[in-house]
């Protein structure tokens, strides 16, 4: 009877301490995980290292030590790229440390990964630091033969002088010799009483020969000499993240930190594209910083940047290939890191290699676009498309700073901008994502002025909004009520704004690493996160909209 009233006792203890654990103790799972980043700090004299920090929790924020986590560094040398920088043990805190030395000035984006376990599940973070420098200049071996270089004009221009100068006395000679010979055969004559002119004395000749000489060698030996005794300093190109511009800086309107202002906006589905092996290497099927999104009929389009793929999400969750290139191939999708849906079809803008291609929704290249553009002062780089309805191509040329309008064959019909980095209305300093509104305006985003700038379909400029409120703006979408989202890369978060561009406030913070491109279908906010995956969020209705 004792054991058969304990039976409900014992049930209600084992219930409360499942919900306590999650359901991990009945095989649900791992139990969640968080990684927390931790201030970063330099160390040494020179403070050219940085000491990179993490912390790792479990679901009762209690430390996990003897873990392993795993940093990376996102670089653009050879295209970008997730560069492994190191692995670290967490230690009874919890913390996970890693020295780092920097090798460009800038900013930095490191993204810290933990595998898992069989008793804790995976998970990742990412965090910024700014390297200020000096950073390690690479010197070049020293040549064996540098003091032989160094000296060797010089012995050359002796030898010159040598050569020369015994040419001129061997000349001297012979022309004295002669004249003794022609003296001693002539018939002795008597002395006529002459007056002689005035010359020079044989010293004075030799002297005269001599300096002829030197002015001859100085010719040569001036062109031989070093122009530059000193050893010539060398300085490497910095780096930024997303595209490298040379000779581009953040105008007054980019702001280092947006204030933030959340938005209680639910999430309903988040896709994971980056999977990892246990080595922390990118698994075989895995994305590889995926950078925009598209919405065909009821697919979800993920553009797979590093592998030139398209790949669709499945009912399940998962990302399979519709659409794979090589990088050496006409049609490639290598680097490509803007796109967007136009009647059943995919319009993708590759920044690589200039052009435009056209794909259906079951992943079948049906066209090339070649832009029949004039040349700018640097290679044609797409940064952001934009599709009207009559199918015309926007096209931000974010190296040249300029948005061009192109027809269906890819002709030239309008262009905005000048050329150069600009504030104004009519300019743009480095322009990136582009959208389009129900009226067929277009919005573009001024990436490094910090602003998203409006403008007519014929080219008009309407206004600007974001100023103060983005860091690093980067794609940017519009709803049928004419709200705005602005993805920021620096703050990782999706800016929201309203028809008047009064500042909403900001969706995905604490969820988003490194928004990219962005889209708006139906009420739901997509957002491809180049390093946390696929994130679709459900926006607030508008009475407004039927």
């Amino acid at each position: 009877m004792a054991i058969r009233t304990l039976w409900p006792l014992l049930a209600v203890v084992a219930v409360a301490l499942w919900l306590r654990s999650g359901g991990a103790a009945f095989g649900d799972g791992p139990a969640p995980t968080v990684l927390e980043p931790l201030e970063s700090s330099t160390i040494g004299t020179d403070r050219q290292s940085v000491i990179l920090s993490v912390r790792l929790l479990n679901d009762q924020d209690q430390p996990l030590s003897g873990a392993t986590v795993t940093f990376y560094m996102i670089t653009t040398v050879f295209g970008e790229r997730l560069m492994k920088a190191g692995d670290a043990f967490t230690d009874g805190t919890g913390i996970a440390s890693l020295i780092y030395e920097p090798t460009w000035v800038g900013d930095h984006t490191v993204v810290v990964r933990f595998p898992g376990d069989a008793q804790h599940a995976s998970t990742q973070t990412t965090f910024q630091f700014a390297a200020t420098g000096p950073v390690p200049v690479h010197e070049n071996a020293r040549f064996g033969l540098e003091e032989v270089r160094r000296w060797l004009p010089l012995a050359v221009g002796a030898a010159l002088l040598a050569v020369w100068v015994t040419l001129g006395l061997v000349m001297v000679t012979t022309v004295r010799g002669l004249r003794a010979a022609t003296a001693a055969v002539e018939p002795q004559m008597p002395p006529a009483p002459v007056i002689e002119p005035l010359r020079p004395a044989p010293f004075g000749r030799t002297l005269l020969a001599l300096l002829a000489l030197l002015a001859l060698v100085a010719v040569p030996s001036a062109w031989l000499l070093p122009r530059q005794w000193g050893s010539e300093e060398v300085s490497l190109p910095t780096e930024s993240g997303g595209l490298t511009l040379s000779g581009l800086e953040p105008q007054d309107g980019a702001t280092a930190e947006a204030p933030q202002k959340p938005l209680a906006v639910p999430l309903v589905r988040s896709v994971q594209t980056m999977v990892f092996d246990e080595g922390g290497q990118l698994a075989p099927g895995s994305a590889d910083l995926p950078a925009d999104v598209a919405l065909v009929n009821d697919r979800v389009l993920i553009l797979d940047t590093n592998k030139g793929r398209i790949l669709t999400v499945t009912p399940a969750g998962e990302i399979v290939p519709v659409l794979e290139t090589e990088a050496a191939q006409e049609g490639s999708l290598s680097g490509a890191t803007a796109m967007a849906a136009h009647e059943e079809r995919v319009y993708v803008a590759n920044s690589t290699s200039g052009r435009v291609l056209v794909v259906d929704a079951s992943g079948r290249l049906e066209a090339i676009i070649e832009p029949v553009v004039p040349s700018g002062q640097n290679p044609l780089s797409l940064a952001g498309i934009a599709v009207t309805d009559r199918g015309e191509i926007w096209l931000s040329d974010s190296a040249n700073h300029r948005v061009m309008l192109l027809d269906r064959r890819g002709e030239l019909r309008g262009v905005i901008g000048e050329g150069v980095p600009s504030a104004g209305e009519q300019g743009f300093n480095a322009p990136a994502g582009l959208a389009l509104d129900p009226l067929g305006n277009v919005f573009v985003v001024d990436r490094l002025n910090g602003v998203v700038k409006q403008y007519s379909p014929l080219g008009v400029f309407l206004g600007a909004l974001g100023e103060g409120h983005l860091a690093l703006p980067r794609s940017v979408a519009v709803d049928e009520a004419g709200r705005v989202y602005v993805s920021d890369e620096k703050s990782a978060t999706v800016a929201a704004f309203g028809a008047d561009g009064t500042y909403l406030g900001s969706i995905g913070q604490g969820k988003l690493q490194a928004p990219y491109g962005i889209k708006v279908k139906d009420g739901l906010l997509y957002v491809m996160d180049r390093l946390a995956g696929l994130f679709v969020f459900r926006l607030q209705a508008d009475e407004s909209v039927p």
